[in-house]
């Protein structure tokens, strides 16, 4: 055997220029940084709302609507509470921040005594109006015209009172 021994060999050349494949992860990592750039500015921008109405002028509005509806018929005299009293029920919600939607009467009229935001006054009425519509809402009471015009003038009247 008579080999002869030979240094190692260099590495070898790579073939190609990596002058172009260092630009083209040059110009990735670039538009990727103007992607989230933009991205950024797009969730920083401030989303404009058209500037709310009070709750007391929502809540004159949808009692018009309803009285001009004259919904006072023996039939359609349930609907009346229960709109009128959801018409009541989402002004409070509104205007004093209580979770009126939602409550019973029961549990409203504990909140709103001890939240000591209305007067005794209106927690009287509130007491009578609420009663007065789960009777008709509930218990199949039928008021006449007259009190159904009466209710939805107090109605309109503690929102004056109280806007």
């Amino acid at each position: 055997m008579n080999a002869t021994l030979h240094d190692i060999r260099g590495p070898l050349p790579i073939p190609g220029d990596w002058g172009w494949i260092f630009l083209c992860t040059l110009l990735l990592l670039l538009a990727g940084l103007v992607f989230f750039l933009w991205r950024r500015m797009q969730k920083s921008k401030p989303v404009v709302l058209p500037p709310l109405r009070p709750a007391w002028e929502v809540a004159l509005e949808r009692l018009l609507r309803l009285e001009q509806r004259g919904r006072w018929g023996e039939g359609e005299i349930k609907e009346f509470y229960v709109e009128l009293s959801q018409v009541v029920r989402l002004y409070i919600e509104a205007r004093f921040e209580i979770r009126a939607p939602e409550m019973t009467t029961e549990e409203f009229m504990a909140r709103a005594v001890a939240a000591a935001v209305m007067t005794a006054e209106h927690k009287g009425f509130l007491k009578d109006f609420l009663n007065e519509s789960d009777m008709v809402k509930f218990a199949k009471f039928i008021p006449g015209e007259a009190e159904a015009k009466r209710a939805l003038k107090a109605a309109r009247d503690f929102v004056e009172q109280t806007k």
